[in-house]
């Protein structure tokens, strides 16, 4: 039974094609004057591209730094659902038709043209610091909301978001998200960060990324490959809210870092309420991530079935807790109320602390 349960969330899990094929591509550099057809006449604005997408648009930018329109702390680039992905890493002289784009995606060299998506709305943020210049930053440097196909973001850096809106309590969009939020209320949200990079963001409710689905949406799935994210707060990282909604969480080969002081927050924080009622078991899955921060699955809610929230949880190595083992502390995951969490079978480097209270199932370890 046990097999049969870890083979359905593999189902569940696996990865999906990198994206179909583009139906159009869209060009967006620095020095652009036009529409976007070809590099030569490509958007110098990213958010006149979102603006004008159409369906299944992939979105290509050349290197170089992009700030969201306006200086009112509400702008945003928003990924509407027209648009199927949005890829950086290029040149800006490649030439990129849908039929050969999956093998120039490959090509990329996405460390010598890095595209930068930054809130830096004023741009006044002062370099290797933490909180100087940013107060008038944008509240969420990427906002997504609810779509019917799936979302590729790959190969751009995110910094600069500040979700601290001041004088409000509770986690509202304003304290949530600060590199990137994303809502789905209805339909489905499918979302896959891929060699993506978050730098200096701050959200007391996910730093880097704040992703929430909720009824009556039926499906969140969210990937994060090779994502790295440095984190000078010490606050989660990443913050997933799953409310009565089906949800599959991938993580897989990332890397998060801390230069607090103590780092005590989370790099990633799920938080399962409510019975969506559907005959597959949710679940997160974390392999091959570096991490210097904690993790945490929490289930909540009420109405407990044999599928509604409880999560299963799966870590495998590697996997280490640097800083915490420094100062002789060993938490580093925290599983409240899921029924499984799978762990590596002799490991010592990390370990994990489970809570479970009520009519929650009691959590084996392998």
């Amino acid at each position: 039974m046990m097999r049969l349960l870890f083979a359905l969330v593999l189902l569940l899990s696996a990865p999906l094609a990198l994206a179909q094929t583009p139906v159009r591509i869209v060009h967006v550099a620095p020095w652009g004057l036009g529409t976007g057809a070809s590099w030569a006449t490509a958007y110098g604005s990213l958010d006149a591209a979102l603006g004008n997408a159409q369906p299944g648009d992939v979105i290509v930018l050349a290197s170089g730094s992009y700030v969201p329109g306006g200086t009112d702390r509400t702008a945003t680039f928003e990924i509407g659902p027209e648009v199927a992905g949005v890829y950086g890493g290029w040149i800006g002289n490649e030439t990129l038709t849908p039929g050969t784009f999956a093998d120039a995606l490959d090509a990329r060299f996405i460390e010598g043209n890095q595209a930068t998506l930054s809130g830096d709305l004023v741009r006044d943020d002062t370099p290797g610091t933490i909180r100087v210049g940013k107060d008038d930053n944008a509240f969420h440097v990427v906002t997504i909301g609810a779509r019917t196909a799936p979302l590729v973001l790959d190969g751009v850096t995110i910094v600069g978001g500040f979700a601290d809106q001041r004088f409000v309590t509770g986690r509202t969009p304003t304290r949530s998200g600060g590199g990137l939020y994303a809502l789905a209320s209805s339909g489905a949200l499918d979302l896959t960060l891929r060699h993506v990079r978050f730098d200096q963001n701050y959200g007391s409710y996910g730093a880097d990324l704040f992703v929430e689905a909720q009824s009556p949406a039926r499906l969140l799935r969210l990937t994060l490959e090779e994502v790295t994210g440095r984190n000078p707060f010490d606050v989660t990282s990443v913050w997933v809210e799953v409310q009565t909604v089906q949800s599959v969480i991938r993580v897989r080969e990332s890397n998060w870092t801390s230069s607090a002081d103590e780092p005590l927050a989370d790099f990633l924080y799920v938080n399962h309420q409510g019975d969506h009622g559907a005959a597959t078991t949710d679940s997160v899955s974390v392999v091959g991530v570096t991490a210097e921060l904690g993790l945490n699955v929490f289930s909540s809610g009420f109405g407990f079935s044999t599928y509604g929230a409880r999560p299963l949880l799966d870590v495998a190595e590697p996997m280490y807790e640097s800083r915490w083992a420094a100062r002789g502390k060993r938490r580093f995951a925290h599983a409240m109320c899921s029924s499984i969490v799978r762990w590596p079978a002799g490991s010592s480097s990390f370990n994990v602390r489970t809570t479970c209270a009520g009519n929650c199932r009691p959590i084996s370890t392998a």
